[in-house]
């Protein structure tokens, strides 16, 4: 699951949630086309970084593990690999 994907849904779920008026829905759609704009332009190990970000803040820590694996495994020589290390490190150390 890519980061753009969870922002999608994300942002439905507000907008369905949303009992405001037509203008607040059409708010949130234009920040959903702006998002994907941005994180369309990024870095594949930016955006797994902060899709285990977002899965460590919904307190799945098993799948944000894997997403820091993966950061590791695909882009050793990344900025985002030494935090990864940093995180999983982390996250190792509370399941004890």
């Amino acid at each position: 699951m890519d980061f753009q994907f969870l922002l999608w849904q994300y942002c439905l779920q507000i907008v369905n949630l949303n009992k405001g008026g037509f203008m607040n829905r059409v708010i949130l759609i234009l920040l959903m086309i702006f998002f994907t704009a941005i994180y369309g332009c990024s870095n594949k190990a930016a955006e797994l970084y902060d899709i285990a970000q977002f899965e460590e803040k919904q307190k799945n820590n098993k799948h944000a593990a894997e997403v820091y694996e993966e950061i590791i495994k695909k882009h050793p020589d990344s900025e985002y690999a030494k935090k990864a290390k940093e995180r999983l490190s982390e996250l190792k150390g509370d399941e004890k």
